[in-house]
């Protein structure tokens, strides 16, 4: 297996599982599909070998973070304009709240 390459290396190393190194490849390639070159960085810090905290940079500016396991995908924080978190939401199937819909 070859570990994902945006996971941030620190002191405390944590290797993933397969199926969460599978799933933030995956992820990265949803990103590229869904945003391509506005992508500054993606950014994957390790919680457990389970879950990872990820970090997206668009060129703008905008951040948006979400939690990844090997079963989901969820929003977790962010600084994005509305049509940023939809394609972004929208790619991963994420509910998205009410006032994003005014």
């Amino acid at each position: 297996m070859t570990t994902n390459a945006n996971i941030k290396r620190n002191s405390i190393f944590i290797d993933p599982t397969n199926e969460l190194n599978d799933k933030l490849n995956t992820f990265d390639s949803i990103m590229a599909e869904t945003f391509g070159d506005e992508i500054a960085y993606i950014k994957h810090e390790l919680w457990s070998e389970n879950v990872s905290f990820t970090s997206v940079k668009l060129t703008d500016g905008d951040y948006i973070g979400f939690r990844v396991s090997a079963k989901t995908v969820r929003d977790d924080t962010y600084n994005a304009s509305k049509e940023h978190l939809r394609k972004a939401f929208r790619a991963f199937g994420i509910e998205m709240p009410y006032w994003m819909y005014r």
